[in-house]
């Protein structure tokens, strides 16, 4: 059975309830003011004239005498990850208002960092349904958008309370025996959810445009512990985020803006080691994401190389972008154009192979402190790994480094296997870029 005006399929059960069925066979959505709704379940009223329709439906005049199996009913639920479960679950809105929060007298509690206590409500008003945030702490979101009243809510919309995720859903429900239940999706059957919705956007915008962080450098020693340069590095300094650059990107990443924070560190960190005098061998991080696009994260660094063609920078790529040939190879041409040198980062920590190092073979190859951790003698693990790799490496060229390093023991096993350069708590740790104009450094 389909609309006369726009041939959509007609759901009977949901379409057809207690009421005289129209001659010409109409949709809600092409005819949504000529049929009323039942003030008691709230299903569509399908009758001649609009003025002379009843209150309530047959379904509702007469629950008795109704047929069960002919009395379908829209039931309303929220779908999402609950107590932890692999498979989303749904939670029946049976009553309103239908309140979320952490109290124990919430309709659905979420006993959760970031949910308040009452934060959130649903209501059924005429034929709409309506959510408030009751000013939470960190918000209400219709599909991504915090918001400030009530809001109505359609089949498939995404909820989030703070950072947890859920789903409306309308489901009509036709019962035909006590123990055989059916469920018909109103509408299409919504994407799958996310794992995680970050409720930090506005913040995380303003970390951008203002350029809310600041450079760290890591020294980096060779064979005798002497300084040999640094690794520069990026924190956040929004009073409301994580410094924590992990988190940061973790944030990034949920909001796919992990090349504009990327660019953000690497350009505050290379201007502050410009102003802070950092001699020796500068070596500057990238995100994978950056090696899609090697045209723009090549303009980049030739403008840091116009910027500061004193500084000795050398590129550091992530081993998860190594192992795309033609990019790497692009990158390593475009660098050693600019004077730029070309390391392999967190080599061996699970995609790296020695193809690459063979194909289009870095400058400097620096070891995961995962081969790294725990290398206090010949006897350990990964000893003969890494022995083998800093031999094969040396023979090709190819300086190596080994991050990581926090023991007197690990630093001299080191040594014994010829390990150019060294990094890790052992020598130092991270600390903020010194520099007199510290603070009036600006990114442009």
């Amino acid at each position: 059975m389909e609309c006369a005006t726009c041939q959509r399929p007609l759901l009977a059960a949901a379409e057809f309830v207690g009421a005289v069925k129209p001659s010409a066979l109409e949709c809600m959505l092409c005819k949504p003011a000529r049929y009323p709704f039942c003030i008691g379940c709230q299903l569509p009223l399908y009758v001649s004239n609009f003025h002379d329709a009843p209150e309530l439906c047959a379904a509702c005049q007469a629950p008795q005498s109704y047929s069960p199996s002919l009395k379908p009913a829209v039931q309303l639920y929220l779908e999402g990850f609950i107590e932890e479960t692999a498979v989303p679950r749904r939670v029946l809105l049976a009553s309103f208002p239908f309140t979320i929060g952490r109290g124990p007298d919430s309709s659905l509690q979420i006993n959760r960092n970031g949910i308040s206590r009452c934060h959130a409500h649903i209501e059924v008003v005429g034929d709409q349904v309506h959510i408030t945030d009751l000013q939470s702490k960190n918000g209400t979101y219709i599909d991504h958008k915090r918001i400030a009243e009530a809001t109505p809510l359609q089949h498939g919309d995404i909820i989030h309370f703070a950072d947890y995720e859920f789903r409306l859903l309308k489901i009509v429900k036709e019962t035909d025996t006590p123990s055989d239940i059916c469920e018909t999706m109103i509408g299409d059957h919504p994407s799958p959810l996310s794992a995680h919705f970050p409720t930090k956007t506005k913040e995380f915008t303003e970390l951008l445009e203002r350029g809310l962080v600041q450079g760290y450098q890591h020294m980096i020693v060779d064979q005798l512990g002497k300084p040999i340069g640094y690794e520069i590095l990026g924190r956040g300094t929004h009073p409301d985020l994580s410094e924590n650059p992990v988190a940061l990107f973790a944030l990034a990443q949920a909001l796919d803006q992990e090349v504009q924070l990327s660019e953000l560190f690497r350009h505050r960190s290379v201007a502050e080691a410009h102003a802070g005098n950092l001699e020796g061998l500068i070596f500057v991080n990238t995100h994978p994401k950056e090696c899609q696009d090697t045209k723009r994260l090549l303009r980049e660094f030739q403008d840091l190389r116009e910027r500061y063609p004193e500084l000795s920078l050398v590129c550091e790529i992530h081993e998860a972008a190594v192992a795309d040939l033609k990019h790497m190879a692009e990158m390593r041409s475009g660098l050693q154009a600019l004077g730029i040198g070309f390391a392999y980062d967190d080599f061996g920590a699970g995609q790296a192979r020695l193809l690459e190092l063979v194909q289009v073979p870095p400058d400097i190859l620096k070891f995961d402190y995962s081969l790294i951790t725990g290398l206090t003698s010949p006897a350990a693990p990964t000893y003969h790994l890494v022995k083998t790799l800093t031999d094969l490496v040396a023979q090709m060229g190819i300086k190596t480094l080994a991050e990581g390093v926090e023991s007197e023991d690990v630093a001299r096993t080191c040594h014994q296997l010829g390990i150019d350069y060294i990094q890790g708590f052992y020598y130092s740790r991270p600390t903020p870029i010194i520099s007199p104009s510290k603070h009036s450094t600006s990114v442009t």
